[in-house]
């Protein structure tokens, strides 16, 4: 039996069908998947490339509690979108803080004060959006608060004699990429863990 051009056309269209099909699938498993994009999104650690030293809350997942690092905490990176302002461009993030028992406290790592202690705000509050841009060994966190004001910040510690001391908690500080100098660490690495709260 001969098929005609129809059915020949017919069975093509089956096939695109079933391509295209298994194409927006995949597309919309990786959208929802934490982490299948991105270093930045799912469960994960957040911490100073070189000395590894961990970012948390020393004062508990509490509203205005402070950020710093050298203990240990849960953080919870969702995309807030892309973003191109004042020369720097990328995917923006907001860090909520993950309690013990793996629930969100729907608290975000923010700053809004210039050479401000990072503390833990309702997420999408001003201030709460980072942009992660590689830069060496790890990535700069941008605040895309003040890159809409023109003014290029990001999240780092002060550390002068390059020394972490075993139990100290260092602050979080929001500062001007222009004063970063060997004093300072300010380049950040990721690392993907699971629900703390699922054992």
């Amino acid at each position: 039996m001969q098929l005609s051009i129809g059915h020949h056309k017919g069975a093509w269209l089956r096939v695109w069908a079933v391509v295209g099909s298994v194409a927006a699938l995949t597309i919309a498993l990786l959208a929802v998947v934490p982490g299948a994009a991105n270093a930045e999104s799912g469960y994960e650690g957040i911490y100073l490339s070189n000395p590894g030293k961990f970012m948390y809350a020393p004062e508990g997942v509490v509203a205005s509690g402070e950020v710093a690092v050298g203990g240990g905490g849960f953080w919870f990176g969702s995309s807030a979108g892309y973003t191109n302002e004042d020369g720097i461009s990328g995917t923006g993030y907001i860090f909520d803080s993950i309690f013990t028992s793996g629930d969100s406290s729907g608290l975000c790592i923010a700053d809004t004060d210039p050479g401000g202690i990072a503390e833990l705000q309702i997420c999408n509050a001003d201030g709460t959006v980072f942009i992660p841009v590689k830069n060496g060994d790890g990535s700069f966190l941008y605040s895309r608060y003040f890159l809409n004001r023109g003014e290029q910040y990001v999240l780092a510690v002060y550390l002068p004699g390059g020394d972490f001391a075993p139990g100290v908690a260092y602050s979080v500080n929001v500062v001007p990429v222009s004063e970063l100098n060997s004093n300072w660490w300010y380049r950040w690495s990721f690392e993907s863990v699971p629900n703390p709260g699922v054992s």
